[in-house]
């Protein structure tokens, strides 16, 4: 058996119940994690540790894995292309996909664009001090871009991604650490 074997059922495991969807397992999803306060999840979104989309802990990586799984883009990972290092208790890995557009995830935008992106764009707006207007304004116009191709997408339209994910191995099993999602920028 392969050193990676075991970050490899892991990985297989995640992708299994990210493609599930089923907020009922979320205990199974965070079994696969540390517990308390060391997992951490960054997401496409996410600029600042704490915000909307970067989850310190396990009751926030919990919080932003259900609101994937309710209104997210499909995640399909090609786990068999990861390159996967293990050293040691540690592992890392890098993990090919695409983000598919769903009936279900263009709900999912247009109530995010709705609870979240609209008022971070008027909190920008009416911040004083801080970055300059024009750096706000770049913000805003980013959000907005990025908020209006997501809504115009049609269901089946396929956007690449990449995971990258560390591991950490305790009482032999291998659990996930931190996790980070990025989309190719256009």
């Amino acid at each position: 058996m392969s050193q990676d074997h075991g970050v490899r059922c892991v990985l297989v495991a995640y992708r299994t119940l990210y493609a599930a969807r089923d907020v009922s397992r979320l205990d199974e999803v965070m079994a696969l994690f540390a517990p308390g306060d060391e997992p951490e999840m960054v997401g496409t979104e996410a600029t600042t540790r704490g915000d909307a989309d970067w989850a310190v802990g396990a009751e926030a990586v919990r919080a932003l894995t259900d609101w994937d799984w309710r209104w997210w883009w499909d995640v399909d990972l090609d786990v068999d292309a990861a390159r996967i290092s293990v050293s040691g208790d540690v592992a890392w890995a890098s993990v090919p996909g695409s983000l598919v557009v769903s009936e279900p995830a263009l709900r999912g935008v247009e109530e995010f664009a709705a609870t979240t992106t609209v008022p971070r764009m008027r909190d920008l707006l009416d911040a004083a001090g801080g970055d300059s207007l024009g750096r706000r304004l770049d913000e805003v116009s980013r959000l907005a871009a990025a908020r209006a191709r997501e809504l115009r997408a049609p269901a089946g339209e396929r956007r690449g991604m990449t995971l990258t994910v560390v591991l950490v191995r305790r009482d032999d099993r291998w659990l996930l650490h931190t996790t980070h999602w990025a989309i190719a920028a256009e």
